[in-house]
């Protein structure tokens, strides 16, 4: 996905059961606090869906294909707004006041490797842009093959951790609040 925009309230869909755990095999990883938040959650799908709206957007049509098979498959897709859009013209980012005050962009920018080792300065330093845009409530978290191009959004980040992706070395980096 290139990038995921979503408002910041507490919600209380249940993450990742028909799934491991987002963090599993990593230092970050908490069984037995994992394993009681999953069981104090109530069985099944949520009464009702969190008032925290996640708008996703890819300019490949095919994985907005896919994000919304897993929303149906996992009953949120009523939460998500998925939209075949470039970085520039994805909602949030291209109306001034439409995003809410506060939230997160999480985003898995295009590779070198997968774009054909082209030039990523460009795409990194236009997401940090929009990103300040939205607004001092809004955070920045990125999955980044080069963390040197994940600095060049401009906005200050603190690696999370590092993993191998798909054979491809990677860095999780946050921004401050």
């Amino acid at each position: 996905r290139d990038h995921c925009v979503t408002g910041v309230q507490t919600c209380a869909l249940p993450i990742c059961r028909l799934r491991p755990a987002p963090l599993q095999g990593t230092p970050l990883q908490h069984d037995a606090g994992w394993r009681a938040l999953l069981a104090s959650l109530p069985p099944g799908p949520p009464a009702a869906l969190p008032n925290a709206p996640i708008a996703a957007s890819d300019r490949d049509a095919g994985a907005i294909t896919a994000t919304r098979a897993n929303a149906e498959r996992a009953g949120v897709a009523a939460a998500i707004d998925a939209t075949v859009a470039a970085l520039t013209k994805q909602p949030w980012f291209a109306r001034e006041g439409a995003a809410p005050a506060r939230g997160l962009v999480a985003t898995n920018p295009p590779f070198g490797l997968r774009v054909g080792g082209g030039d990523l300065a460009n795409l990194y330093q236009t997401l940090g842009h929009r990103v300040k845009q939205l607004g001092p409530g809004w955070r920045l978290a990125i999955l980044a093959h080069d963390p040197r191009l994940a600095r060049r959004t401009g906005i200050p980040l603190r690696q999370v951790f590092a993993s191998n992706h798909g054979g491809v070395q990677v860095t999780a980096l946050v921004s401050e609040t």
